[in-house]
């Protein structure tokens, strides 16, 4: 935990105190005191939590990148088997669609060089 949030929680009650010390004592300056510094406070804390939040946001950046890579892998070996039997169960089919995508690559290769 920030220590932003622990001093911004202990100046809002100490604000708090002030507010009511200045309302008992009809002290019109501590009790505007006591309101500035819950204000304060509570801007303070507001900061330690935001800062918490990003800490633990940048915290998490190494396991979401792993998960992520861990499901790029499995796909990748999925596609892969895939590939893999209906190569092995359509043999021909395989090698003329090879062939020809090998020459249309070719053939854009060569018009190109023109």
């Amino acid at each position: 935990m920030d220590m932003n949030r622990v001093d911004g929680t202990v100046k809002s009650a100490v604000g708090k105190g002030e507010e009511f010390l200045g309302k008992a004592g009809d002290k019109p300056g501590v009790e505007a005191q006591g309101l500035s510094d819950q204000v304060a406070g509570a801007a303070q804390n507001l900061y330690g939590r935001t800062k918490d939040g990003f800490n633990d946001a940048v915290d998490r950046i190494p396991d979401v990148i792993s998960d992520a890579a861990d499901i790029g892998q499995r796909a990748y070996r999925d596609g892969s088997r895939q590939i893999a039997t209906q190569v092995g169960k359509q043999p021909i089919e395989t090698l003329l669609l090879v062939g020809a995508l090998g020459y249309l690559v070719g053939w854009a290769v060569h018009r190109a060089a023109r």
